[in-house]
Parts: C-alpha cells; sequence; structure tokens
C-alpha cells in the first residue's frame, strides 16, 4: 500500500501558523450552510481556470453564491486559503513503499509536479511559502525516507529542499512563461526528468562523501 499525507481539515479559528492550521477532513458548517470542503474546492476550480492571481476572496465568494462575510467566517486572508489549498495538493501527492531511496523520491516528485502543475501559480506559491505549505506528515514521510537512506540531517534538509525548489520551480516557469519554443510537452516532461536523475546523481554523490568521511573517522 502506497503511504499518502493525512487530508487536512480546516478549523474554525486559528491557522497556520498560529492563525488557522488545517488539521482533517469533516466539513464545518456556519450559519450560511457553507462547509470549509466547499471553500478550499471552489478555490481550487477558480485557480485551474483563473490562476492563483485569478483567485480573490470577492470572487470565491461569488462561485459560492455567498455574502463576502461568510467566506472571511472561514478563511480570513488569501494566503490561508492557498495553504489549506495546499495541503490537500500535498495530500493527493503519493510516497511510493517500494524501490530503493532514490527511485522512491523521483517517482515522489514526478508525482509532486504532476499534481500542483494543474493548478497555475501554485508552483510559485509553495516555492514562496515552503515552510508551511507542506504537511507535517508528508514533511516527516521524506525525511525518514531520506534517513533511512543514510543522509545526515544537514544533507537531508540540503536534498528536500533542492528537489522541492527544483520540481516547484520548473512547473512555475513553465506555466508563467509558457512552453519553450521548438519544444512539445514530451520534450519538457524528458527534460524535467533527466534534471531529477542530475540532482539525485548529486545526492547520491553526497550520500558517499558523507559515509566516507563517517569511515575515515573512526
Amino acid at each position: 500500500m502506497e503511504s499518502r499525507s493525512k487530508v487536512p481539515e480546516l478549523n474554525r479559528r486559528g491557522g497556520p501558523n498560529g492563525t488557522r492550521p488545517p488539521e482533517a477532513a469533516s466539513a464545518v458548517e456556519d450559519g450560511s450552510g457553507l462547509s470549509d470542503r466547499q471553500i478550499v474546492q471552489a478555490a481550487r476550480e477558480i485557480i485551474t481556470e483563473l490562476g492563483v492571481d485569478g483567485l480573490t476572496m470577492r470572487t470565491l465568494s461569488a462561485r459560492l453564491g455567498v455574502a463576502l462575510g461568510a467566506t472571511y467566517h472561514h478563511v480570513p486572508t488569501k494566503r490561508d486559503l492557498l495553504l489549506l489549498v495546499a495541503h490537500e495538493l500535498y495530500d493527493e501527492v503519493v510516497l511510493p513503499e517500494k524501490g530503493t531511496w532514490d527511485q522512491r523520491v523521483k517517482k515522489l516528485m514526478i508525482s509532486v509536479a504532476e499534481v500542483v502543475g494543474r493548478y497555475p501559480g501554485m508552483a510559485a506559491f509553495l516555492n514562496a511559502n515552503a515552510a508551511d505549505s507542506m504537511p507535517a506528515d508528508l514533511r516527516r514521510r521524506v525525511f525518514s525516507l531520506l534517513e533511512d537512506a543514510g543522509f545526515n540531517k544537514r544533507n537531508n534538509d540540503a536534498v528536500r529542499g533542492a528537489l522541492f525548489i527544483y520540481v516547484n520551480g520548473v512547473n512555475s516557469g513553465t506555466i508563467k512563461g509558457g512552453m519553450p519554443a521548438g519544444l512539445r510537452p514530451a520534450d519538457v516532461k524528458r527534460m524535467f526528468q533527466d534534471g531529477l536523475d542530475i540532482l539525485l546523481a548529486g545526492a547520491r554523490v553526497t550520500l558517499e562523501e558523507q559515509q566516507e568521511a563517517r569511515r575515515g573517522s573512526q
């Protein structure tokens, strides 16, 4: 069975950095009959159509057919809303359980690219809010995967950071700038995966050097 991060639930009060942290999946309703789940799903639809820049609290309220105040009752700011969307997107990312550590990491990063790539502007938001946008469970699973492979904490953090910045950076640049001239989608996909292979090759070298240094100090 493949591992998945916990589905977030929107809290009525408080949020991702002490404002409104997402924690489980049940819908919460106020007097308007509006649920938190409806808000996030509507936000995802708008981002798919108009991108993150086209998502506003007013546009969201109009899509939901409720007063602007009802939306703010659930989500106080656009950033809070995007963090909730980010948690749901990362929840759809699959962390394979079989294969070597680098095979599993590569499949994970391809899954991130495919999921996030469907929502224009989200990749840039994820990179700009890396500390808050990834669910703790997914962060912990990736950390444990690299830790089990032998990476110390410093190199673990470096490898994870480089991979997610690369993947979301490629997604952000491709969506914002459009398809590079003369390249087909298949070409871009191949180049993206080649880039992942290069990063993972560097990670393997780092691991080997780390292990060699450890042996030399014994």
